[in-house]
């Protein structure tokens, strides 16, 4: 894999997609997943840079794109353009024009699905033009816009879990500003440790009591905030933990064992401390939390089954889906920025 090329699903990037170059404004990846012909239903994951976008085009029996990856866009010809996250699926029939590709500021990675391959030519036509590229990536971005606080929190969060130190100082000194308390953005790294690991997170703290003392030094604005205020519960922390699991993402949660030799025993622990111990932290609220969760799985490679959950979890709590697509476009965007 080229240096520069950014890596944002599990799957890999492949090689550049030279065979389909003349069909494409900007670099596009090919990679093959599947080999087994007789299958009769060839797989290929495709990766397009910032910007980049495959022609006008149709298929003769058809298409299936998953997203996997980045922040991407699909439009078929006279109709809006749509915006694709990770666990999209766009269907598109037989012989309808279209084209897909990358946002501006986003890497973006889709599983290419071919069905009935001996009879499915491609028709490839004009290229889409820097104006029609431009309102569909534009009609896109016309979100509610983040309120300061919450692109602060998007970035301590992103800036965690990627440990970008200058970038994650930056946010807590923007959060800062903007009215975070100090204890607010401590608990988005204690959370993170969850979801990027013990040294991420404390590296973090770190980092923020570094800001901490640097602004207290020269007299700017840190406000503490509440503490943890204990909350008296009748159940163990797994009781309460398995609760919260059901409140948050809707589904009841079965049982689990802590014995060493299970696999469960990771799962287990999440659901005790994280959803147990963590939720029941009244520092933030759970929107705020499944907020921020979003924003460190969207810059994170590998999390895309953890991040369809969460973003399931997130709108359960009262973030809207418009809020989180402007939420994951300017995480990537700010991290990409830094890369």
């Amino acid at each position: 894999m080229e240096k520069n090329v950014k890596q944002v699903s599990p799957f890999p990037v492949g090689e550049k997609n030279e065979a389909y170059a003349r069909y494409f404004t900007g670099q596009s990846y090919l990679a093959p997943l599947t080999t087994n012909a007789a299958l009769n239903c060839p797989v290929s994951n495709v990766t397009f840079e910032p910007g980049c976008r495959n022609n006008w085009h149709s298929h003769t029996q058809g298409q299936i794109l998953i997203v996997v990856g980045g922040v991407g866009c699909y439009q078929e010809k006279d109709r809006p353009a749509r915006r694709l996250l990770p666990g999209d699926v766009v269907e598109i029939a037989p012989n309808v024009v279209h084209w897909h590709g990358a946002t501006p500021d986003s890497w973006f990675t889709h599983l290419s699905i071919t069905p009935n391959p001996q009879q499915n030519l491609s028709t490839w036509l004009s290229p889409v033009t820097d104006e029609e590229y431009t309102a569909a990536t534009a009609c896109n971005q016309s979100f509610a816009p983040l309120s300061e606080k919450q692109e602060a929190m998007a970035l301590i969060a992103a800036s965690t879990a990627l440990v970008d130190i200058p970038c994650l100082k930056m946010a807590v000194n923007a959060g800062l500003d903007a009215g975070l308390t100090l204890n607010e953005i401590r608990e988005i790294a204690v959370q993170l440790y969850a979801y990027c690991g013990f040294p991420r997170a404390l590296n973090a703290l770190n980092a923020i009591a570094e800001v901490a003392g640097e602004r207290a030094a020269t007299g700017r604005q840190v406000l503490p905030g509440k503490t943890c205020t204990a909350i008296p519960v009748a159940k163990s922390s797994y009781e309460l933990g398995s609760a919260n699991q059901h409140a948050l993402f809707g589904i009841a949660q079965g049982p689990l064992t802590r014995d060493a030799s299970s696999e469960q025993i990771i799962h287990y622990y999440l659901r005790a401390h994280l959803f147990g111990d963590i939720f029941a932290r009244d520092v933030l609220d759970w929107k705020t939390r499944e907020f921020v969760t979003v924003a460190a799985l969207s810059v994170m490679s590998g999390c895309e089954a953890q991040l369809h959950s969460h973003l399931g979890a997130a709108e359960r709590q009262g973030n809207s889906r418009e809020e989180l697509e402007a939420l994951m476009a300017f995480a990537q965007s700010r991290m990409n920025m830094n890369l």
